[in-house]
């Protein structure tokens, strides 16, 4: 088992606020996701909490990962609105954490919902996804916290039709997850979320 890896900076194909992702140099079908140190602001009341004092940078990632074995005991499957997860590594940047890769119909890492709507404009077709991907997050009892279209990439589904899958922002951002443990609730909350995506959208395609 590889426990180190050694990657390229000009392999970077994603970047985020807290994160950077890099191709796996090993393996086509997964990306790495390295965590960037935060800055010091202080010991705020967020700072306090436990989960933030026991994980620290990796605060994100433990999160994810809850939600994604959640899912696992909830479906009785791999959920497919979300990346696999597939562990940890070391690597000459830091900490990584192993996801598997989305590509697009050409066979490039997939472009984010942002990108995509730019590139290709806001379709009806398009659209009628963000409904299927919410539906798949609330069946799988997956939260959201920043439920946006960057967080969202266009990958293929079956027949080479496009399929959203959610691969940033998972997770309920709250002390206590009430949306996680009452569908209800969720699906509300997830209601608003994409009524919210859905404005998003539409003011990326006005300005394309």
């Amino acid at each position: 088992m590889i426990h180190s890896l050694s990657l390229d900076p000009r392999n970077c194909v994603g970047e985020g606020s807290g994160r950077m992702v890099f191709a796996h140099p090993d393996n086509r079908d997964a990306l790495v996701k390295i965590f960037k140190p935060r800055k010091n602001t202080g010991k705020s009341f967020r700072s306090l909490r436990p989960v933030r004092l026991r994980f620290g940078l990796f605060k994100a990632a433990y999160k994810e990962y809850e939600e994604y074995i959640a899912a696992l005991a909830r479906l009785g499957h791999l959920p497919t609105c979300i990346p696999a997860f597939w562990g940890f590594v070391e690597t000459n940047l830091g900490i990584g954490m192993v996801v598997e890769r989305i590509d697009d119909a050409d066979g490039n890492v997939a472009p984010n919902l942002f990108n995509y709507i730019q590139n290709h404009g806001l379709s009806n077709d398009l659209l009628t996804q963000t409904n299927v991907l919410v539906d798949e997050l609330v069946e799988a009892g997956i939260a959201s916290s920043d439920f946006r279209a960057r967080n969202i990439v266009v990958g293929v589904g079956e027949g080479g039709s496009i399929r959203l899958i959610l691969v940033d922002g998972i997770a309920e951002n709250t002390l206590i997850k009430i949306k996680s443990y009452c569908q209800p609730v969720l699906r509300m909350w997830m209601a608003k979320k994409h009524r919210r995506l859905i404005e998003e959208l539409r003011k990326i395609a006005e300005h394309e």
